[in-house]
């Protein structure tokens, strides 16, 4: 049995301080590169995130840490063909139902994640709604995403079919 799976613990309080360890982890370049050995810890963190509803604390540690770990290509590779652009999507559709810590470490790690030609092409296959996120979250009272927003944007901009999509929203 390894540490790791003290991550789905059924005490909440276990899990709240195990997935602020691996943030605190993540944080440090070594930490990343260690965590990164194993390839079931970002699967793990993945599903622990997208399984994570009513544990605000969990679920933002989980969030830091990913957003951390896409500081890492491979790790980012791993992100993308998992979906987590899609998730994360979805997740910011509703940003006023976010805490500021979820919100902009969710668009961090999608700017990260934008910043790659794959997640450019995970884009694509839902352009529209990627860039009506984004458009709104331009005007979001938080202004700490903005730099994430417009980072993300300019990124997935470059790809054509996003660009006609964007112009083909403008009246």
């Amino acid at each position: 049995r390894s540490v790791l799976q003290l991550l789905h613990s059924t005490s909440d309080v276990v899990r709240q301080y195990m997935a602020r360890l691996i943030n605190a982890f993540a944080s440090l370049a070594e930490g990343r590169l260690y965590l990164a050995q194993n390839t079931k810890v970002l699967q793990m963190l993945e599903g622990r995130l997208k399984e994570e509803d009513k544990d605000i604390i969990t679920r933002e540690n989980v969030l830091g840490a990913l957003q951390k770990f896409s500081l890492r290509r491979p790790l980012q590779t791993a992100m993308i063909q998992d979906g987590l652009i899609f998730w994360l999507v979805d997740v910011l559709k509703d940003p006023d139902c976010l805490s500021d810590y979820t919100l902009e470490y969710s668009v961090a790690l999608l700017m990260n994640l934008c910043l790659r030609s794959t997640g450019k092409n995970m884009c694509a296959k839902v352009a529209g709604l990627v860039l009506k996120v984004l458009s709104d979250l331009l005007g979001h009272e938080n202004h700490e995403i903005q730099p994430y927003v417009n980072g993300a944007l300019y990124s997935i901009l470059s790809v054509p079919s996003i660009r006609e999509e964007a112009r083909a929203m403008v009246p």
